[in-house]
């Protein structure tokens, strides 16, 4: 707040109009005492110009007393005539110096006086040479000394003379200063008269506005007096409900209180009690309770603010007394609160009108009411629980008594057991060494049971080899490219073939159970929604139910529809997968129900599956999680089995933080049960989501040359389980033919997940895929519009997808975007992939390549600039590429080029490096400095290029081809790789360059290999397999045999590298690969015992370029090779 605004508060104004009457008073005190300074100081200087004269009168006297002494001397020579001669002569000095000293304030006047010093000076001496001459000579000199004395009467007038000079000017400066003083005395006169009225005037206004002041303190007194009196009021209710006094009393004190203080004629007060008002006291007659209804009372009562009533009816409750009645003019109702909240109502009838102010005062005393009554409510409530605690406590009483009487009976049994005691001492000693040998021989147990599980688990490469050999020279009879077997035979090998599945399938369940009881099973925990996981279950096992005529049902607790779960999804499917895998298998006829309800424990999730199958009988009941062990392990049982997948989910569960329990009854059906809790417990071994791993130090990462891809003759042969494979096949018939459809193939669920919702904000419809074998099962049986997919993917990588999708001429026009945390953008776009993001990627990304989709999917024709200055090359480019989809611009010069870049978008370039007016390499360089996004590239030369020339093209071309026999259907062919021209809507002789061009498999032709196993059976398989596709194969039989064959016979094209091998495994033999400087570039391609994630990694760590799992998958691997396989140099020769 500013000080003016302070100051216009009635209480401060009267002293606002101080302030300029004692400034007035001040200045009028500061110029008064100056004034008289002045004249002080004036009458001063009169004084002092006074005093100059009067000692210049003084110096004129001394001048004259030594003149007349001198005289008298010389007149009769008597030397009493010298004595005022020598007073005169030396008083002269004194008046001579203070008249210096008193005019030192005016430097003209001084300069006068001390000019007098001279003639003083002449004068005196020529007084004294008088003197003189007269003590020496009386008489002869007398005559002389008449002449002597008329030179001291002239050196006499010259002394007055100046004197007079002096004088004059100090009167002169005298007059000046008594001017001076009057003229202050004038000022002085009226200063103090304006001075005075200026008072007068202030002091009338500040008593006007000091009156006006009192006024309004006396009205301000008048408002505080009602205040106070109003707290009093409040303070006299609140002192009243102070005292110690129940509900009743202290409603019948505040009556008392009104009636005789505020003399109202009629008051009760009424108070909330099971939703109505009930009366505690009153004056009249008033009903005991008041409902809720409308109606004065509890109208006022909801309002809850004061209520005056005036003109009230004549039929209203009547106030009588002993000589009549009548009824009240006015009634007044006031809410009684506590903690703003209606407990009661006071009703107030009067005859008098209420003041104005009432409203506060009594909405003040109604809280305070409120406050007491609630008071007196809890003091009744404390006292009824006093009385109850008292009765209690003489009942505890009694109690203590008893147990006084039970405790010495106590000590009486105390005294026995401790006897008692004694003896179980010794006896439990005897158990104690009974127990510790118990201990030791069950570690020992333990031990031997963790050796077994220890070499199991360090068996995947031993039971795999042979396992891989088998699969492979099946997979080659069922092949039968010699054509010399029959199709029993060839069904022979496929019975192999199936058969050596399904041991892998018993391998793996014993290898996972292995690892769980060595511990070095890792969970992966990831966040999913129940919702998700049941719906997968629903899609997943509902054909196979339906096959064996069951009812299958999924049911979702509606209060877990949102719930999410972080736990290993995978082994958690895997339980469930067991569960209803045997409900199906064990139930003839009835249903199959999945049930997920909140668990009994906080936080726990239960997942029951019940089935009204065979039961399982009581004796059997733990058996059945055992290894190796069915309810039915009879010679004569009708379902087969291993035995094996409730002991793994068993010990799965464990791992998982949760418990498996069962109820079952045989003959009608059991329930197996899981209680899993909602979050993984920290506890449970986890591994972390390491960052993909970069590639390694030596591994190519230049761009190689695109080659003729050949085509697949017949669509991959995927094996899926017969679950998923319905599943599948449910999924794409539920698909909309109208609609556009984006494959998404990414073995993270949550990103994949994440990939899907955007896709579906675009219009499309999104297929997921987890791993490659899925995806090549739906592109089997349907085209989608585009796909999405990642490099590092469990069992065939993305490349090698990629390789084996662009070899179907059905689908290599498809727009693939590759995603991926792996460095081989230049690889997946010379394969033909149209984008590359790499991880870690935001769903910005993600939009920006769907973006780029959608345009190329909306685009019907593209447009492609042939750059070649030779006009009928020009002209037989033109036609070779031509058609509908295809606008085709031509340039014959490289400021042609520019010319057209800036102008248009060209979705490819064919470019021949040699021009008239720059060459390719600087038309490449001006290119890329434009602030444009380049096309793909198709380098189309007959110059030879050097290594050096090929790796410069490298930084802006994805395909070089060099001019020969056949380029131009090479040329074809990348340009429509590039361009995503659908293969079967081109002109039938197109179509048969092309098959001609992808009929054999030339990549391999003249290509080798050095296969580094162990296990000679798997020598021998792939070397059959690689030989009959034309590769060249050296074996080394383990690491430091793989070295010798390098520094012997030189550098191969690739390398297949086996891991488990003895005296050097192939993590070391690749690291030590890569160090050296020769065999850096050369691609290695891991064989790893199984396809999982910590497995690849340590693969790309030590130097590997891509990987494939055991057992190995001929088709895999061939379009492996075929990506890693590359004339060097990066272009044919």
């Amino acid at each position: 707040m500013s000080l003016f605004t302070e100051l216009r508060k009635p209480s401060q104004l009267g002293y606002f109009w101080i302030i300029p009457l004692i400034f007035v008073i001040l200045f009028d005190g500061w110029f008064l005492h100056k004034s008289y300074q002045d004249v002080r100081q004036q009458e001063a200087w009169v004084t002092h110009s006074n005093i100059v004269i009067d000692e210049l009168d003084a110096l004129m006297s001394s001048a004259k007393d030594a003149e007349t002494g001198m005289r008298g001397f010389m007149l009769t020579n008597n030397e009493d005539y010298l004595e005022p001669y020598q007073r005169g002569r030396s008083e002269i000095w004194v008046h001579f110096n203070r008249a210096v000293e008193l005019t030192r304030d005016n430097p003209y006047q001084n300069s006068l006086i001390k000019s007098l010093e001279s003639i003083v000076r002449h004068r005196i001496d020529l007084l004294e040479r008088n003197v003189e001459n007269i003590r020496k000579n009386r008489e002869q000199l007398r005559a002389q000394g008449f002449l002597s004395t008329r030179d001291g009467r002239i050196a006499m007038e010259t002394l007055r003379e100046a004197v007079d000079n002096i004088k004059k000017e100090e009167l002169r400066i005298l007059g000046d200063r008594a001017e001076k003083t009057r003229q202050s005395e004038v000022y002085f006169r009226l200063t103090v008269v304006l001075t005075t009225f200026i008072s007068l005037v202030i002091v009338m206004f500040a008593f006007a506005q000091s009156r006006r002041y009192q006024m309004r303190i006396g009205r301000e007194a008048e408002i505080e007096t009602r205040r106070a009196w109003k707290r009093s009021r409040v303070a006299d209710v609140a002192q009243l409900l102070a005292s110690d006094l129940n509900l009743v009393k202290s409603a019948r004190a505040v009556i008392d209180y009104f009636t005789n203080v505020f003399h109202v004629q009629s008051a009760n007060l009424y108070m909330v009690e099971q939703g109505a008002l009930r009366l505690k006291a009153g004056v009249s007659a008033a009903p005991a309770q008041i409902g809720m209804e409308e109606n004065l009372a509890s109208d006022a009562f909801r309002r809850g603010g004061v209520t005056i009533i005036s003109d009230v009816p004549p039929n209203y409750l009547p106030i009588s007394s002993s000589v009549g009645e009548a009824p009240p003019r006015y009634l007044i109702f006031v809410p009684i609160r506590f903690q703003n909240k209606n407990i009661g109502l006071l009703e107030l009838a009067t005859f008098q009108k209420p003041e104005e102010d009432i409203h506060e005062l009594l909405s003040e005393i109604g809280e305070t009411i409120g406050v007491g009554l609630n008071a007196s409510q809890s003091k009744e409530h404390l006292q009824l629980l006093l009385e109850k605690t008292q009765q209690q406590a003489e009942e505890l009483q009694a109690q203590q008594e008893e147990l006084r009487t039970n405790n010495e009976e106590l000590e009486e049994q105390t005294r026995v057991l401790e006897n008692q005691q004694h003896v179980l001492n010794l006896r439990n000693e005897e158990l104690n060494n009974a127990r510790i040998e118990v201990e030791q021989r069950s570690t020992a147990l333990e031990q031997a049971g963790r050796y077994k599980s220890d070499f199991l688990a360090k068996m995947s490469h031993e039971l795999r080899t042979p396992l891989n050999s088998l699969l492979i020279l099946a997979t080659l009879l069922m092949e039968n490219r010699e054509g010399n077997l029959t199709e029993k035979q060839r069904d022979f090998a496929r019975s192999i073939h199936s058969a050596g599945n399904d041991l892998l399938d018993l391998i793996n369940d014993i290898l996972d159970l292995s690892k769980i009881e060595a511990q070095k099973l890792v969970l992966r925990p990831e966040n999913f929604t129940l919702q998700s996981l049941t719906e997968q279950k629903r899609i997943t096992f509902r054909h196979l139910a339906a096959a064996r005529h069951l009812q299958y049902d999924v049911i979702l607790n509606p209060a877990l529809a949102g719930k999410t779960l972080y736990t290993d999804r995978q082994r958690l499917e895997q339980i469930l997968r067991n569960f209803l895998s045997n409900a199906i298998k064990f139930t003839e006829k009835g249903s199959v129900t999945l049930r997920v309800d909140p668990g009994p424990l906080p936080g726990e999730i239960s997942f029951s599956v019940e089935d009204t199958g065979i039961g399982i009988p009581k004796a059997k009941k733990d058996l059945i999680f055992e290894a190796f062990v069915q309810a039915d392990d009879s010679v004569s049982r009708r379902f087969g089995g291993t035995g094996l997948g409730l002991t793994i989910s068993r010990e799965l569960s464990g791992l998982l933080g949760g418990r498996i329990q069962v109820t079952s009854e045989e003959g009608k059906g059991s329930t197996f049960t899981l209680f899993l809790p909602e979050r993984l417990p920290v506890q449970a071994p986890v591994t972390e989501n390491f960052p993909a791993a970069p590639p390694p130090a030596g591994a190519p990462t230049v761009a190689f040359q695109p080659r003729g891809i050949p085509e697949l003759a017949e669509k991959p042969d995927v094996k899926l389980d017969e679950a998923k494979q319905r599943e599948l096949q449910k999924l794409l018939a539920s698909l909309d033919p109208s609609r556009k459809t984006i494959l998404i193939v990414e073995d993270d669920a949550t990103f994949r997940h994440s990939v899907a919702e955007a896709v579906r904000t675009y219009g499309f419809e999104a297929i997921e895929a987890d791993d490659g074998e899925v995806a090549l099962a739906i592109l089997n049986t349907h085209t989608p519009s585009a796909i999405l997919l990642d490099i590092k993917l469990p069992g065939i990588s993305g490349m090698g997808l990629l390789e084996m999708i662009k070899q179907m001429p059905h689908l290599r026009h498809l727009p693939i975007h590759m995603i991926s945390a792996l460095e081989y953008q230049q690889n997946a776009l010379r394969l033909g992939a149209m984008g590359y993001l790499g991880k870690p990627v935001t769903i910005d990304k993600v939009r920006a390549a769907l973006d780029r989709i959608e345009g190329l999917l909306s685009k019907k024709v593209k447009n492609l600039l042939v750059v070649e200055d030779d006009e009928r090359q020009r002209q037989a480019i033109s036609l070779l590429v031509s058609g509908d989809d295809i606008n085709i611009r031509a340039a014959a010069t490289g400021k042609e080029t520019l010319d057209f870049m800036r102008n248009d978008a060209f979705d490819c370039i064919i470019l021949d490096l040699n021009l008239p007016d720059m060459n390719g390499f600087e038309l490449l360089e001006r290119l890329s400095q434009m602030n444009i996004s380049l096309p793909p590239i198709v380098i189309y030369t007959g110059k030879d290029l050097s290594r050096e020339e090929a790796d410069h093209l490298r930084k802006y071309s994805e395909s070089i081809i060099i001019k020969g026999a056949k380029s131009p259907e090479r040329l074809l062919d990348e340009v429509n790789l590039f361009l995503h021209r659908v293969e079967a809507l081109l002109p039938a002789d197109k179509q048969r360059m092309l098959h001609q061009l992808r009929s054999q498999e030339k990549v391999f032709e003249g290509k080798s290999v050095l296969l580094v196993d162990d296990d000679l059976r798997n020598v021998f398989a792939l070397t059959n397999a690689l030989e009959e596709r034309g590769l060249k194969v050296r074996a080394a039989r383990d690491g430091i045999e793989a070295l010798e064959r390098l520094e012997e016979n030189g550098e191969p094209d690739v390398i297949l590298m086996d891991i488990m091998m003895p005296r050097m495994d192939g993590f070391e033999t690749m690291r030590q690969i890569r160090q050296m400087e020769r065999f850096r570039r050369i691609p290695i391609i891991a064989l790893t015992a199984k396809a999982m994630k910590e497995d690849h990694e340590k693969c790309i760590e030590a130097g590997a370029n891509d990987y494939l799992p055991k057992p190995i998958n001929l088709l895999n691997l061939t379009s492996v090779l075929k990506v890693w396989l590359t004339p060097k140099g990066g272009f044919p020769l």
